[in-house]
Formats: C-alpha cells, sequence, structure tokens
C-alpha cells in the first residue's frame, strides 16, 4: 500500500510572519532585538549587533522566537541575493540577547517544527540545500 506523501507543513506547529515595530518606546511595547535577512549569515557570531524595536507586548508573547525556530526570509532580496535564505535560531543565540525577546523582521516567517514529526535541526540543513541548489540553478 502506498502511504499518502508528507507535507511540508504537515512538519510545523507554527509559521508566523516577523514584526517591526517601532523605533521609539511607546506604552504598551517591549524592546526587542529584530532579526532581518542579512543578519542570516552572521547570526550565531559572538557579538552580533541586532537592531532594537519596541514591538506591542501582544505580538511579542504570540512571536517571540525559540530555540530551534528555522527563519525563512520572504521579501526583501535584491538582484545578487533571492530570498529564501534560512536560518537556525539556537539556545546559545537566544542566551547571547540578554534577556531581550527576540523577533525576525517584517520580511521574514519563523517556523516552529514539530518535533514529533522532523528534527529542526535536519530540516534547517534540507532547507539550506534547496537554497543553494537554487542559486546553482540561476
Amino acid at each position: 500500500m502506498k502511504q499518502a506523501p508528507i507535507l511540508f507543513s504537515d512538519l510545523l506547529l507554527e509559521t508566523k510572519d516577523g514584526e517591526w515595530g517601532e523605533g521609539q518606546e511607546a506604552p504598551g511595547h517591549v524592546l526587542c532585538d529584530v532579526i532581518r535577512g542579512t543578519d542570516f549569515a552572521d547570526l550565531n557570531s559572538p557579538g552580533i549587533e541586532l537592531p532594537r524595536r519596541w514591538i506591542p507586548e501582544h505580538l511579542v508573547e504570540r512571536k517571540a522566537l525559540q530555540a530551534n525556530d528555522i527563519l525563512l526570509e520572504t521579501a526583501g532580496g535584491t538582484a545578487k541575493q533571492s530570498t529564501g535564505r534560512t536560518a537556525l535560531v539556537t539556545a546559545e543565540f537566544l542566551a547571547s540577547r540578554e534577556g531581550r525577546p527576540v523577533l525576525c523582521s517584517s520580511f521574514a516567517r519563523h517556523l516552529r517544527v514539530d518535533r514529533s514529526k522532523v528534527d529542526p535541526v535536519y530540516l534547517y540543513y534540507v532547507l539550506q540545500a534547496v537554497e543553494s541548489r537554487a542559486k546553482l540553478s540561476h
């Protein structure tokens, strides 16, 4: 008996778009670090500086990143760099942010993997391979 194909969406618990927030403190907002697509390559470099933005508290509660979330750039590409880049959020990275919540920017989404179906690190590397192959074919 042939098994039904597993859809990518079946591997996810949730996916949410990012936020950009405000540049100045505002009532009901929380100071957060925000990861842009341009930060993906250096995300796990010690001391990486990220934009700090004020995000509404209710959005921080829904969209704050967790260890092993995968980030996917969905907009903002250029002629030399298409969209589709990915990054893996590690526990070490989150611990380095001095207690500030971290969100992805409005040009990205976070993917939260169902760990009972797939290892998030494995899925991240699959997505990296897909993006690398797409670059080679252009």
